[in-house]
């Protein structure tokens, strides 16, 4: 095992509008809050939110410690963690991403350029869909 920055991670999925995340992405932002992202932009008809065309998805990082305050940072600029579903992340599992954020101490704020399988499920509180499928999302 190589020799890791974090000894934990948790992970919470987020939709959000342009706005969020250009304030999301905020170098001195991101480092005062200690938490990382991956983004990614969707373009997809059916997905939650107010109805305007274009959002992205989210996965925000950060180690558990820290809830309560980035729950409370995040507010501020308009994102909810309690409306995703907060998941520990598996350094033994982890994406390649996720074994970079364990390695490193400094936040990190990529954009996702994976392909996505239209079966992927995005789940959050009390939604689920499948982003890259042809339709939209069904209510729990």
């Amino acid at each position: 095992r190589a020799a890791w920055a974090r000894d934990e991670l948790e992970r919470c999925v987020l939709f959000a509008r342009k706005p969020e995340v250009m304030k999301l992405q905020d170098d001195e932002y991101m480092k005062c809050h200690d938490y990382s992202v991956l983004a990614c932009s969707l373009e997809t008809p059916g997905v939650p939110g107010d109805g305007a065309p274009l959002g992205y998805l989210l996965w925000v990082y950060f180690e558990g410690r820290n809830l309560e305050r980035l729950r409370m940072a995040l507010k501020t600029i308009g994102l909810n963690l309690d409306e995703g579903i907060i998941e520990r992340v598996d350094s033994k599992t982890s994406s390649l991403f996720e074994q970079e954020l364990f390695l490193s101490k400094e936040p990190i704020f990529r954009w996702d350029e994976a392909v996505h399988s239209p079966s992927e499920e995005i789940r959050f509180k009390d939604y689920s869909f499948h982003p890259w499928a042809d339709s939209g999302g069904e209510k729990k």
